[in-house]
């Protein structure tokens, strides 16, 4: 699935942007039209604070 462009403010308006889960058939269709060889895959958990928690465990000084 692509997007409008204008609703993905930071990306350069001759880029395709494709929304869609990584694992998805799709991936290897847009690969190969795309000559992509390449792929930075961006993913964060939610909520964000929570990753971080427990603050201390790795440090057995404390």
């Amino acid at each position: 699935m692509i997007y409008p462009l204008e609703k993905k403010g930071f990306i350069n308006p001759k880029a395709n942007f494709y929304q869609l889960n990584i694992h998805s058939p799709e991936v290897k269709t847009i690969l190969e039209k795309e000559k992509i060889n390449v792929i930075n895959h961006h993913a964060a958990k939610y909520p964000f604070q929570n990753q971080f928690r427990p603050l201390f465990d790795a440090n057995p000084i404390l």
